[in-house]
């Protein structure tokens, strides 16, 4: 049975106030996740403006630009139907959004979009904007998903998924030579999957 997560203000009731004053308050998961990506996307943005030269790329303009907007969201609407229908059928799914929802808590829409846009940005920057280039397609979209491991069953079919994730984001690159769509449908990957998991009652949940 799911049980849910207890608010902050419980749990900072539990900490004893002299712990408190030596370890000081916990970082947030937004927080957290801005000292990773915040790096990342100045190190990636500095590497494909002068390495690899991928940004702005031959395709940055007009319509083309356009297209590649359109197709990013189609893409990443598509991956997000697939994982939200699966997810009401699989178990092994389930379990994993009730994970992420302890791991996560529960976060506003405000921050699950600036985390969505940071992390698909830079990640995106990283993976296919520096590495994919340099390494090749198939050897990027592979590390991409191994470094989405975590040594825990329930978080396999999250592995899966990126790794799944990270070649279709890669074949997007490759064939619209633009970080445009890839990075857009990055984003609206994780921001919707964050907010259907923040908002989906799992269907084992009594009251």
């Amino acid at each position: 049975m799911f049980e849910s997560r207890p608010s902050n203000d419980e749990i900072d009731s539990l900490i004893d106030p002299e712990v408190r004053a030596e370890i000081g308050d916990p970082i947030s998961m937004p927080d957290a996740a801005a000292v990773v990506y915040l790096p990342m996307l100045i190190v990636g943005l500095v590497l494909c403006v002068f390495w690899m030269e991928t940004l702005p790329g031959p395709n940055f303009h007009g319509v083309r630009l356009l297209e590649d907007l359109g197709i990013g969201v189609a893409v990443g609407l598509a991956l997000v139907a697939v994982t939200w229908f699966l997810a009401l059928w699989l178990r092994p799914l389930q379990e994993l959004e009730i994970e992420f929802r302890k791991v996560l808590g529960r976060l506003p829409a405000r921050q699950i979009l600036v985390l969505a846009l940071l992390s698909g940005t830079a990640e995106e920057l990283i993976f296919r904007g520096t590495l994919q280039p340099w390494i090749g397609y198939v050897a990027a979209s592979v590390i991409f998903g191994c470094l989405h491991f975590v040594p825990s069953g329930t978080f396999i079919p999250w592995t899966l998924f990126a790794l799944g994730a990270g070649f279709i984001f890669g074949w997007l690159f490759q064939i619209r030579e633009s970080l445009v769509a890839p990075t857009v449908a990055h984003v609206v990957v994780n921001a919707l999957n964050l907010l259907f998991i923040m908002k989906r009652t799992p269907p084992d949940a009594e009251t």
